[in-house]
């Protein structure tokens, strides 16, 4: 479980500290899950139609699914999300929905900055 809720926070918390929580808890996490989703398409571990199906669902609610946050900005708060190892910062990713992707048993995945810089550009 704690596996699943994760997938969001790495990039949750970071426009809730941009915006001094001037954003609901629930807008950062549909950002954060968008986000998520986004970058396991661009990665490959996730399909595109899933992906869609969730930001669906979330714009069903009228929940903001884009930061208009700063990429660079976004990025250096990831630095300080609990996941990050050794200076590299670390996202929890779908596989498909209510699953996340493994590798090697490790749900901890490592995204290298211009890859994140290159996704928050397009999502």
């Amino acid at each position: 479980i704690w596996v699943n809720l994760t997938c969001q926070h790495t990039l949750t918390r970071t426009p809730a500290q941009i915006a001094k929580d001037a954003l609901f808890h629930g807008e950062a996490v549909a950002m954060g899950m968008n986000f998520a989703g986004k970058l396991a398409v661009t990665k490959g571990f996730w399909r595109q139609s899933e992906h869609e199906r969730q930001q669906r669902l979330l714009e069903t609610f009228h929940l903001a699914c884009r930061s208009t946050q700063n990429a660079e900005q976004l990025i250096s708060l990831m630095h300080r999300d609990k996941k990050g190892e050794k200076g590299k910062i670390m996202f929890v990713l779908p596989s498909t929905i209510g699953r996340m992707t493994s590798i090697n048993g490790d749900y901890k995945i490592p995204v290298p900055e211009d890859e994140l810089k290159a996704t928050l550009l397009t999502y």
